[in-house]
């Protein structure tokens, strides 16, 4: 068999399956779980600055609020592993993934500390590595589909060569 049919019918499975996969985000964004974000700033001069505290779960954003410093939010999402995200202006913005959220009614949420500091980029701390397999799941499906969009591309290109090709030799074999 062909490799490329091989790889073109391994995409197009892959392809079916995404709205399964997919799926799941929904279910869990339905779950009642809870996390506790409390922000602060290193320098007194950034006390007024509102800080963007975001819950994120399988690359979406699930929740976001704004903080002030010396204050602290619940934030709902998926009961499980999330990430949170603390950004401003002029601020650096601090991601804390592998987070545990909780359901409230049974159990308190605990809370996540995020202290803010002047500059740019991007801090990143990673609490459960190896425990976000869905999130590197869905990037690498993302990546998929970009690749075999590229393929059959290259596939709907080849077929307009092959019929200018045969348009050429019927032309040849009838002597016009």
């Amino acid at each position: 068999m062909n490799p490329l049919y091989r790889t073109i019918g391994a995409a197009a499975v892959l392809l079916v399956a995404t709205p399964v996969l997919g799926s799941g985000a929904h279910d869990l964004a339905a779950q009642n779980g809870q996390v506790r974000v409390r922000v602060s700033v290193v320098n007194d001069s950034l006390r007024a600055t509102p800080v963007l505290a975001t819950l994120v779960s399988e690359g979406r954003v699930i929740s976001q609020t704004e903080v002030m410093h010396g204050n602290a939010v619940g934030l709902r999402g998926p009961i499980g592993l999330v990430d949170l995200r603390a950004e401003a202006p002029g601020l650096v913005t601090e991601v804390r993934r592998g987070v545990h959220t909780v359901n409230p009614a049974l159990q308190a949420p605990g809370t996540v500390e995020f202290v803010m500091r002047a500059g740019q980029g991007v801090r990143v701390v990673e609490y459960a590595e190896g425990g976000l397999a869905r999130e590197e799941v869905a990037r690498r499906l993302r990546e998929l589909e970009a690749a075999v969009a590229a393929l059959l591309g290259a596939v709907d290109s080849l077929r307009a060569e092959l019929a200018q090709a045969r348009e050429e030799i019927a032309r040849i074999e009838t002597g016009g």
